[in-house]
């Protein structure tokens, strides 16, 4: 299996990069919005941030290596 991944930098050189950081942080702080979720680097290292788990794959955002295996699919 081939995982491809791109990985986008934010620029804040426009006021429109500007205004999308802001409203990203506005729902990440919203705890009535569960679609935008800011971890840090140790949240990716435990596999959560507070009652969400985070994917392994993000631990591909700070290298080259994972620290936890696959969640199971979930079944709809």
């Amino acid at each position: 299996m081939v995982r491809l991944f791109d990985i986008w930098d934010l620029s804040l050189d426009t006021p429109e990069g500007i205004r999308l950081r802001d409203a990203l942080t506005a729902l990440a702080s919203d705890p009535t919005d569960r679609g935008v979720l800011v971890a840090t680097a140790d949240d990716i290292v435990h596999g959560r941030r507070q009652r969400s788990y985070l994917a392994p794959h993000a631990a591909y955002l700070m290298g080259e290596n994972r620290f936890h295996a696959d969640l199971p699919p979930l079944n709809s």
